[in-house]
């Protein structure tokens, strides 16, 4: 079997099992390494949109690889409409996340490159893009170490995303619980609130 970063050929049961243990263990990496597969045309199962569905779920768990891929696949359009916007804001944040002195000269090129097309407004997106996904990762991040799930690669082994569709525009909102009328009061009984009616007055005995 191909090991991480290898652009070998995959068959395509090794990669239905690849698949399982990434989706099962959520590692950030071999989510990646699965679109990979999925964007090398030698390994037989070529499909770009695959590819970026699952760089996509290992960039929003920190992987600076899958950014970078994406980064790519937006500024030329492959799997994806092309993006200006979105291949910045993954360059940018590739940036923001990888290790201090590291050589990116890929994601250099590409914010070069588009800082020189895109309009001030579209880089004030993009940034505020990779500054929005870059909180998601880490509030994510550290909400996966602190219940103490941790792969050997100190990534979140189960990060779980339940995004919030209660005030998404567009979405059906849960309907309210019916609401049971009350029982009508007997007759002659006192509603709370309405002042009991005067018992007649005897008539005086003649």
């Amino acid at each position: 079997m191909a090991s991480l970063g290898c652009q070998a050929p995959l068959y395509r049961n090794e990669l239905e099992r690849l698949k399982r243990e990434a989706v099962t263990t959520q590692n950030p990496q071999l989510l990646s390494f699965v679109g990979d597969a999925y964007r090398n045309p030698r390994s037989g199962l070529g499909d770009m949109g695959q590819a970026y569905r699952w760089y996509l779920m290992a960039a929003v768990r920190g992987d600076p690889q899958a950014m970078q891929r994406l980064a790519d696949m937006n500024r030329k359009g492959i799997g994806v409409p092309k993006d200006n916007v979105k291949a910045m804001g993954y360059a940018r944040l590739v940036q923001r996340m990888s290790q201090p002195g590291a050589a990116q000269p890929n994601v250099v090129s590409i914010i070069n490159e588009l800082g020189d097309e895109m309009a001030v407004e579209e880089v004030a997106l993009a940034e505020r893009f990779a500054g929005q996904l870059q909180e998601r990762i880490l509030r994510e991040s550290g909400a996966g170490q602190s219940g103490g799930g941790s792969d050997a690669g100190g990534a979140p082994s189960s990060l779980t995303i339940k995004p919030d569709t209660s005030s998404v525009p567009g979405m059906p909102q849960p309907a309210a619980a019916p609401r049971t009328p009350s029982p009508a009061p007997p007759p002659g009984a006192v509603l709370p609130g309405v002042p009991a009616p005067l018992a007649p007055s005897a008539s005086p005995a003649h």
